[in-house]
């Protein structure tokens, strides 16, 4: 069994541009998918550390948001 490739965000950024130098994904939104928890990691300590091939597969294959957009929501009563 190999071991996952963990990498911190500002290393995972760095491989992306490795792999593709024109690369519009940068250290925020990967900081931002983190945070929403639409992508999944592992903390340690303060650091989150992301699992590069399930981020590259997460980046070829994007999950579409549930919400529906283009609607008016119910805000609820106070």
């Amino acid at each position: 069994m190999a071991l996952p490739r963990m990498r911190l965000i500002k290393e995972c950024v760095a491989e992306l541009k490795a792999l593709d130098p024109h690369t519009a994904v940068t250290e925020y939104y990967l900081r931002r998918l983190v945070k929403s928890g639409k992508f999944p990691v592992v903390m340690a300590g303060n650091k989150a550390l992301i699992n590069f091939d399930s981020l590259l597969d997460y980046l070829s294959n994007p999950v579409p948001d549930t919400e529906p957009s283009g609607t008016i929501r119910r805000v609820a009563e106070r």
